[in-house]
């Protein structure tokens, strides 16, 4: 009986913690820029995406037909699956959520 309360009182406690992350995801994907920071943080460069500040880039947004963010080159990193480094971020917007997407420099020649 008193397994079964504390296996009962763990599996409440980790659902709880995930349930915060999941929320934590979902309010840091209300902005752009935080989406930003957010894919930034989970491609392994946690430190980068709190001191950068991503910004929109409409002349390469226009020319793309995608909704653009850069970030300073100081802030970017390189892509193992490309070898390029990334410094721009494809954003797509469902709803009020907004998604980034890391986009290697050479593919739009910067």
């Amino acid at each position: 009986m008193r397994k079964n309360k504390v296996k009962g009182i763990i599996w409440k406690g980790i659902l709880w913690m995930v349930g915060i992350i999941i929320l934590i995801v979902l309010l840091m994907s209300l902005s752009a820029k935080r989406a930003v920071r957010l894919r930034m943080a989970y491609m392994g460069h946690p430190i980068y995406a709190i001191q950068s500040n991503p910004k929109h880039n409409k002349s390469l947004s226009d020319y793309v037909k995608k909704n653009m963010y850069i970030v300073s080159h100081k802030y970017t990193w390189v892509d193992n699956d490309s070898g390029e480094r990334v410094s721009m971020y494809s954003v797509k917007t469902w709803g009020i959520f907004h998604i980034a997407m890391p986009v290697p420099d050479g593919m739009y020649g910067n």
